[in-house]
């Protein structure tokens, strides 16, 4: 809302005076780079939304530098760098810098290469930081990070075998999560897909289901 986009201006201001008296409060840090991610003043990939994520990015990472058990800044990172995996088309990581390229030369030549190989490069990232949390933090969260990105890469069946992973794990096993087993499997392999939803539809846990509330 107007309301809301005028607010995130005014957190990220106190958040910086807060990290201005003390630079080594990973709370304020988080803070400060959620309160860039979620402003978005002219939508969804555009220029100065991405000034945001660039700062945004620089900020989460300086949240784990400073406490390495901040997991929830992991689940922004790993996003980031997705939309900048090909999610959104002209988005390029260059080195540690988030910026949007010109359309038209995004697709030619030297350019297109180096976006392609800065894709690539982001991918890797992705997938380093949601394994890193899956490591130091498991959770349904962290597998679903990992099994999406698989997923925007047409790797289904890697998908699948994290999901498998996470269902295995009582303390990782979300109700929702057999359910997004059964549409990975679809994918690839679509006679033992059918038998995990006459799994999942056995016994569902649907207080899980309700409470958990997406769409996914």
């Amino acid at each position: 809302t107007v309301t809301a986009q005028a607010k995130f201006p005014s957190a990220q201001a106190h958040y910086a005076a807060a990290i201005a008296r003390d630079s080594g409060d990973a709370e304020s840090w988080y803070g400060l780079a959620d309160a860039l991610w979620h402003h978005q003043p002219d939508g969804w990939g555009k220029p100065r939304t991405v000034q945001n994520w660039d700062r945004a990015l620089r900020a989460f990472d300086r949240t784990l530098a400073l406490d390495s058990t901040f997991y929830l800044a992991y689940a922004h990172k790993i996003d980031l760098y997705r939309q900048a995996s090909g999610q959104t088309p002209t988005l390029m990581l260059d080195g540690d810098s988030l910026r949007l390229l010109d359309p038209v030369a995004a697709q030619r030549g030297e350019t297109a290469e180096r976006l392609r190989a800065a894709q690539r490069r982001a991918y890797a990232l992705a997938v380093r930081d949601a394994r890193a949390w899956i490591a130091a933090a498991p959770s349904a969260n962290a597998y679903q990070s990992l099994a999406i990105l698989y997923f925007t890469q047409g790797r289904a069946d890697s998908a699948a075998a994290v999901l498998r992973e996470s269902l295995a794990r009582p303390e990782t096993r979300a109700a929702h999560t057999p359910f997004q087993l059964v549409y990975a499997e679809s994918k690839s392999d679509p006679v033992t897909a059918l038998r995990s939803l006459r799994e999942a539809l056995r016994a569902p846990d649907l207080h899980g289901l309700q409470l958990q509330g997406s769409n996914n």
